[in-house]
């Protein structure tokens, strides 16, 4: 009889502890930060498996983009200041699907295929972050998708 009881209770202890637990992995799901993909018809699509940007927990996630051009889907012509110019157009555009401009943007990482032309790049860069501009990182990469010489990411206030 004291084992029956004992079993009894052990199993009503393991329910009870199942439902809190179910309760808990609710409450934390009904709580859990919502993204929202971004995509912009005035920006090139990306080229893999992945979104023009994420917005969660009040900030937009700007996958890097490169001077694909919308329209013919290729690189535009040019060198590095064209293609700097596409890519912040792009980011720009990607921005306004949230309602955000370059100016909520508080973060880049700029990848270069050759920092000679940084110069070039930051001469572009600085026509489209004239007031408060975001903190920035710019490395040098061996080589980036498409052929691109540029590729930005940024992260900005929603």
């Amino acid at each position: 009889m004291e084992s029956e009881k004992a079993g009894t209770m052990a199993r009503r202890r393991v329910l009870k502890a199942g439902s809190l637990a179910a309760g808990s992995a609710a409450a934390l799901s009904a709580a859990a930060p919502k993204k929202k993909v971004l995509t912009s018809q005035k920006a090139a699509l990306p080229i893999g498996p992945y979104s023009q940007a994420i917005q969660a927990g009040g900030f937009i996630f700007v996958a890097g983009e490169k001077g694909i051009d919308r329209a013919t889907g290729k690189m535009v012509a040019g060198g590095i200041v064209p293609e700097t110019r596409q890519t912040l157009e792009n980011i720009k555009n990607i921005l306004a699907e949230a309602g955000a401009t370059l100016d909520q943007a508080v973060s880049c990482t700029v990848h270069m295929t050759d920092l000679s032309e940084f110069a070039a790049m930051n001469k572009v860069y600085a026509e489209y972050f004239k007031v408060m501009p975001p903190g920035r990182t710019t490395v040098q990469v061996p080589a980036l998708p498409a052929g691109a010489r540029i590729e930005i990411t940024v992260v900005a206030i929603a």
